[in-house]
Formats: structure tokens, sequence, C-alpha cells
């Protein structure tokens, strides 16, 4: 998967995540438009719905959005791997 996404506002500029060989996430900080950073950065922890934030956006990128969503709100200790007795 390859998306762009441009957002506006303070912390905005152009984000572009490319996972077809692991995960790689480029951020270039400038002056854009488009919906503002701190609107999709409340929506990702959690704070708004992603579509309010991205009503423009793809519904198979607000997909791909959610499931960040879903990995950055998952608390470390539900990632880590269960503890082996010896």
């Amino acid at each position: 998967m390859q998306q762009k996404l441009t957002l506006g506002g303070d912390g905005g500029g152009i984000f572009e995540v490319d996972s077809r060989d692991g995960a790689t996430l480029t951020v270039h900080q400038m002056t854009a438009e488009g919906p503002r950073a701190a609107e999709v950065a409340d929506a990702l922890a959690g704070r708004a719905q992603i579509a309010a934030a991205l009503p423009d956006l793809p519904a198979d990128s607000r997909a791909a959005l959610s499931l960040l969503a879903d990995f950055s709100q998952t608390p470390a200790e539900a990632l880590a791997p269960p503890e082996i007795d010896a």
C-alpha cells in the first residue's frame, strides 16, 4: 500500500506511507492545504472519528488509518509476548 496524505495547519505537510516492504513513513513538513493536522491527530488518538476528520479520503485509506489508530491506542502490555515460565 502506498498512500499520500496532505495536511494543513500546525504540524501539517505531506505524509507518505509505504508498506510494500515493511513500513515506511516519510514526512515533508511544509505549509500545505488540507484537513487540519491537529484534527487528524485527534482522530488517530481516538478522540474523534477518522471519517469526520478526513471526509474526502477514500474509504480504503480511512480503513488503513483506522488500523494505525487501533495499533497506536493499544497498551504496550497487550502487544508484548506472554512471559513463559521456565
